[in-house]
């Protein structure tokens, strides 16, 4: 699951300028207007406060659904790859930029989401003395794939269906870790520390 968010992630930071850019010029062209000489230069800068504002509100809906609603990590984090494997599919399908920034957007939030609901799942599952060495041991294969998504010439589009592909795969891993095992840890930990 970790492997599989992550590897998107990571991919995703390469992907987002020449995506969003090639939507601009789309765009540009279809209102008729030239983009010679960075014409339709997106604002880089603005567009990367948005994405961490997003992340920022991500965070936020994670502590109000948990203290309000009460719903359980796993089932946050399925509503998160649901989320974004929908907003990589919106960015490789549509050719506007407005809908492509919006979709990372979401995918944004999804990751101010995933963060804590991945922490909160794991600590309970590995062990703390272990945990260094067993997440390291999770990031070869996810270096490994990122590193291959970026180094074979592939184009934007073609990338984003494969972090499609990444995120329905850590879906289905998240649904059989749900389904499988439907505790909810935080729980579980609170009463380990004699808690509340």
């Amino acid at each position: 699951v970790q492997t599989c968010f992550e590897t998107t992630l990571y991919v995703f930071t390469f992907l987002w300028t020449p995506l969003l850019q090639d939507a601009a010029n789309a765009t540009a062209l279809a209102a008729g207007r030239s983009i010679e000489n960075n014409a339709a230069e997106i604002p880089h800068g603005i567009i990367f406060s948005t994405y961490m504002a997003s992340m920022m509100s991500g965070s936020k809906i994670y502590a109000e659904m948990r203290a309000y609603f009460n719903i359980s990590d796993s089932l946050l984090l399925i509503v998160s790859f649901i989320v974004s494997l929908l907003s990589f599919i919106t960015a490789s399908w549509f050719q506007s930029a407005l809908v492509v920034h919006m979709s990372f957007m979401a995918f944004e939030l999804c990751c101010g989401i995933y963060f804590p609901s991945i922490s909160t799942l794991r600590s309970p599952c590995i062990p703390e003395s272990q945990r260094a060495t067993i997440l390291s041991i999770f990031r070869i294969p996810l270096n490994v794939l990122v590193v291959s998504s970026i180094y074979i010439d592939f184009t934007n589009q073609t990338i984003c269906m494969i972090c499609c592909v990444f995120m329905l795969v850590g879906l289905l891993c998240q649904v059989r870790f749900h389904l499988v095992d439907n505790t909810d840890y935080s729980n579980v930990q609170a009463s380990k520390d004699g808690g509340i």
